[in-house]
């Protein structure tokens, strides 16, 4: 970690940070920590929502959502089962940007099928994904479903950080975000990692996370709301050197977010003091409860439940809003 942490300072240093952190990925080489060449990001529906294309207009909202959902395995058998795809679609509704973890490579076209089945009801989202999702270890990796009403992404801030062999199951994928609605220049920006812990794994990659984290924020964009969401594989403050980052919170506090036992297994972390646009309101989505189902055909769709959290669009946040609704 060091050599990559004295690689960013270099960059830094000859001013070309920016420059070179946005067509390149964090990722390892032997062990060790590198900067490499990346392709530009995929964003859209179908190919369509390329940059350049004429987007919806801006929802007229004072806050935006932000989700996390662990629907592994998100599967072509389970892309096909019309239940599951229903409840899947209607959770993203609910929510500006879904970080979704679990997803198997090589079923792009059910992907598209989801994503028609979101915007059957004339919603704008659209799907941002690493384009070296394929070299993904054990075929399983993360997404971004966002509302293109209310949120813009930018196709050349999305990147995945490949450790050390051994050391994370799954990448995780960052992206850069802003808020729709306000002015550009007073609109809420940030960047989200979306990360999936390996259960058996979970001390030694919370510990990286931890790198990971600090890496992004210091990565010379001068972002300073980065967001780390996902499954953790731990409950509430047992997150190791992830959670001992200074002045690190998390939203989703003292409620399961797993369909069969009582754990927090999966959160949203941020810098309380730098993160101010959080609005206090957070929770988790009951699929059983919601949908009126059996915690059997639930735990088919998901074994995870959606946890979400609120941010105001405006950044450094609206006093003006905290007291009232969306």
């Amino acid at each position: 970690m060091g050599r990559f942490l004295l690689i960013l300072l270099l960059v830094s240093l000859l001013g070309g940070g920016w420059f070179l952190l946005n067509r390149y990925e964090i990722a390892s080489r032997n062990g060790e920590w590198v900067i490499r060449a990346r392709h530009d990001g995929v964003e859209g529906t179908r190919g369509r929502a390329r940059r350049g294309d004429g987007l919806p207009p801006a929802a007229n909202r004072r806050t935006i959502r932000i989700a996390t959902f662990n629907a592994a395995p998100l599967d072509a058998h389970k892309l096909n089962r019309r239940q599951a795809v229903a409840v899947i679609a209607s959770v993203v509704r609910e929510f500006d940007i879904v970080a979704v973890q679990g997803v198997r490579r090589g079923s792009p076209a059910l992907l598209n099928d989801l994503l028609d089945t979101i915007n059957a009801t004339g919603r704008h989202y659209a799907l941002s994904a690493c384009p070296t999702a394929s070299r993904i270890p054990h075929g399983t990796g993360g997404i971004f479903l966002f509302d293109r009403a209310s949120i813009e992404a930018d196709p050349s801030m999305v990147y995945s950080v490949t450790a050390p062999a051994g050391h994370l199951a799954s990448s995780p994928l960052v992206a850069a975000f802003r808020a729709r609605g306000p002015d550009p220049e007073a609109a809420f920006t940030f960047t989200l990692i979306n990360v999936r812990v390996d259960p058996d794994n979970a001390a030694r990659e919370l510990d990286l996370l931890a790198d990971v984290y600090r890496a992004v924020r210091d990565d010379g964009r001068e972002e300073d709301d980065i967001i780390i969401l996902g499954s953790l594989a731990a409950d509430e403050g047992r997150y190791g050197a992830l959670g001992r980052i200074p002045d690190i919170t998390w939203a989703i506090s003292g409620i399961p977010t797993t369909t069969r036992s009582p754990r927090s297994l999966d959160n949203i972390l941020f810098n309380r003091r730098a993160t101010v646009e959080f609005t206090g309101r957070s929770g988790v989505v009951d699929l059983v409860r919601q949908f009126d189902l059996s915690v059997a055909d639930a735990e088919r769709i998901a074994a995870h439940l959606p946890a979400w959290a609120e941010f105001s669009v405006f950044e450094g946040g609206d006093l003006l809003h905290l007291a009232g609704g969306r």
